[in-house]
């Protein structure tokens, strides 16, 4: 019914590895990169750790990058050190030796190389998976590609691998940009989930997934309020609801009939408050235990429901000003997915550093809207084969 993600259950993966004696797993950047390091008694590649972990963890557990140790560094009470641990081999230090972009597509290219990797910098003639990328981080490439007017297919990052090679086969579109005169909000034709959730009958509420991320002491309700309401008035699926026995708007927007048991609907921007959304719990010197956020996920999914709202429920652990917290949050998996999360959360980090900083979030375009997405699937399922 749901997922929760710990780095500890990627660390004991790793561990049964029988080449691995310790592990840790942090994440770096605000794409929330997953860096694991490994302390062996015996050589193993990163290639061979990735593989390993992939055949027992799912893709967004995966670490994008390896780095093996003689130990882990700690501090004086014994606690993993950080700040010790070195950087990952990534694109920028790969890219020192590497030529420069030799075409506007290449300069290009490079740019979303690097956002979509989430590092300084890649040459043209890195390998996009040797520098952490993987099949989730190429969906996303491909979505930057698109905004900025040019398009391939993740096919071709696996293919080609490389920013010179992507510039040989990536075409120039037409009327990429985002369009402007679609605020997605109102009538959504069913997509696939919808009409599964549909066909199968009884209560949709339960199904969810769930994160579990560590957060900085200073994190600030007001700030993560803030963050949260960005984040739903950005992405408007978090703000879809449906109605029993209504039709949608009699039309898919392509001459088709919306049809369906319910009807669904994205609410305009700033109908979902997120002061509803957020609750602090203050766990003081306590701690988060696992009996703790099981207790506070039923709590959550209790809140979630497709017709009234939510679809979100966001838990702050304050653990107070001089430890950092953790921060709960379960979607409805009608509008959540293992590749929604790596989404989801930079711009949740984004909206929030806007907050503290006073100044408006830094986001990325939506691109295709849900209620616009779901007119094209239906179009494409008329579609002749």
């Amino acid at each position: 019914r749901g997922f929760r993600i710990e780095p500890g259950e990627i660390e004991q993966t790793l561990t049964d590895h029988p080449h691995i004696t310790q592990a840790a797993v942090i994440t770096l950047g605000d794409r929330a990169r997953l860096v694991a390091y490994v302390v062996a008694h015996t050589a193993v590649s990163p290639e061979e750790l990735g593989e390993f972990t992939r055949r027992r963890l799912p893709e967004y557990m995966v670490p994008s990058a390896f780095v093996t140790l003689d130990r882990l560094p700690l501090t004086a009470n014994g606690k993993l050190d950080r700040a010790a641990l070195p950087e990952p081999v990534t694109a920028e230090r790969a890219a020192g030796a590497g030529r420069e972009p030799r075409t506007a597509r290449e300069r290009l290219l490079v740019e979303l190389f690097a956002q979509a990797l989430g590092v300084d910098r890649v040459a043209p003639d890195d390998d996009f998976f040797t520098l952490g990328g993987d099949s989730i981080v190429s969906i996303r490439l491909v979505s930057l590609a698109r905004a900025a007017g040019i398009g391939f297919a993740v096919r071709d990052i696996f293919e080609q691998r490389t920013v010179a090679g992507l510039a040989g086969v990536a075409e120039e579109l037409a009327g990429s940009v985002p369009d402007a005169d679609d605020p997605g909000v109102g009538a959504v034709v069913p997509t696939p989930i919808m009409r599964w959730f549909e066909a199968r009958g009884g209560e949709v509420d339960a199904f969810h997934q769930a994160m579990l991320l560590e957060v900085p002491a200073a994190l600030g309700e007001d700030h993560l309020v803030t963050a949260v309401q960005t984040l739903v008035d950005h992405h408007g699926a978090l703000r879809l609801t449906r109605t029993k026995g209504g039709a949608d708007d009699g039309d898919d927007g392509d001459g088709g009939d919306g049809g369906g048991a319910w009807s669904w609907e994205v609410a305009p921007v700033g109908s979902v408050p997120a002061t509803e959304l957020v609750r602090r719990v203050d766990v003081g010197s306590a701690g988060v235990d696992e009996a703790l956020v099981r207790a506070r996920v039923e709590a959550e999914v209790a809140r979630l429901s497709a017709d009234r709202g939510p679809l979100l429920g966001v838990v702050w652990f304050d653990a107070g000003p001089a430890r950092s917290g953790r921060l709960l949050l379960v979607v409805n998996h009608l509008v959540v997915d293992g590749v929604s999360w790596r989404i989801l959360l930079p711009d949740l980090v984004a909206a929030w550093e806007g907050a503290v900083a006073g100044r408006p979030a830094r986001l990325e375009p939506v691109g295709t809207s849900l209620r616009r997405w779901s007119r094209l699937l239906a179009a494409e399922a008329r579609r002749p084969a």
